[in-house]
């Protein structure tokens, strides 16, 4: 009986560590593929944003130069309204940002060049889903600084961002495929913009069935809805503190061994503990 017992206990020792195993991969893995699951979603409210559709996020992109600064507030010339609307050709957009996505963002300051996403507040403009420097105002001929992120996997969105806006805001029709990043031209044509060959982008035929627009990468996953993401990752970790208890009771009952609450809070809570800790970590880098 005690070598059966022992048996179980392995058993059930082998499942606990296996499920561990399970959430550690899980939680790596979602921090891993929720910077380009939410960047496409970010990129795809950019872009498709007109003032009624994804209005909580943006009411306006545009180019413009900070012309001023008024204390915490750059004056801003409006020189392009990509989409939505703006009620001037100058208006006040607060400090509180820095360039791009990432860690290692670049600070504004007057006379800058840029593209930016806005939201408006209390009569005034605050960054909406981000805003990129420049190197120039002429909306047509100006370059994103590659500066805007220090994440290689975003360069392809920063194409896409400097292509969207080059045309005039009238072509968003992206499709990304392993790091490649194309635009379906109204013509029909589709044509690589990231990354560029010999300085000029190419024109292909086709797309093999896995490539998907930025739209249909949105609508595909949920992961790109941080909100969504941290959601479940709670849930998870609750029900992991629940699973962890109950493996435990099991274990007590086939070796006839009990343990003490004390040692089974400290056990469920060490687990627990290492799973917020992968929550803030998702949280902090990934979304």
């Amino acid at each position: 009986m005690c070598q059966l017992h022992r048996a179980y206990s392995k058993f059930i020792g082998r499942c606990i560590c296996v499920k561990k195993y399970v959430l550690f991969i899980w939680l790596l893995s979602s921090l891993i593929l929720s910077n380009y699951a939410n960047a496409a979603d970010i990129l795809f409210r950019m872009l498709h944003a007109n003032g009624v559709t994804f209005n909580q996020d943006q009411d306006a992109f545009i180019v413009g130069v900070l012309k001023d600064k008024n204390n915490d507030k750059f004056v801003v010339d409006v020189l392009k309204v990509l989409n939505g609307s703006v009620k001037s050709d100058t208006l006040l957009l607060s400090d509180n940002f820095k360039y791009g996505w990432g860690q290692d963002q670049i600070t504004p300051s007057v006379g800058d060049f840029c593209v930016m996403s806005i939201k408006e507040s209390s009569g005034y403009y605050i960054n909406g889903l981000g805003i990129f420097k420049a190197d120039y105002g002429d909306y047509k001929n100006l370059k994103i600084l590659s500066e805007n992120t220090d994440v290689p996997g975003l360069f392809a969105d920063l194409a896409c961002i400097e292509w969207y806006v080059n045309s005039g805001g009238l072509e968003n029709d992206f499709v990304f495929s392993a790091g490649t990043a194309y635009i379906r031209r109204p013509n029909g044509d589709v044509v690589q913009i990231y990354p560029k060959i010999n300085n000029n982008s190419i024109t292909i035929d086709s797309f093999e069935p896995k490539d998907r627009t930025i739209s249909e990468a949105k609508h595909s996953s949920r992961l790109s809805d941080p909100n969504f993401s941290s959601v479940m990752i709670l849930l998870l970790l609750v029900f992991d503190g629940f699973i962890d208890w109950a493996f435990i009771t099991i274990l007590e009952k086939l070796t006839n061994h009990t343990y003490s609450k004390r040692k089974k809070w400290g056990l469920v809570s060490i687990w627990v503990f290492i799973g917020v800790v992968g929550e803030v970590v998702f949280s902090r880098f990934g979304g």
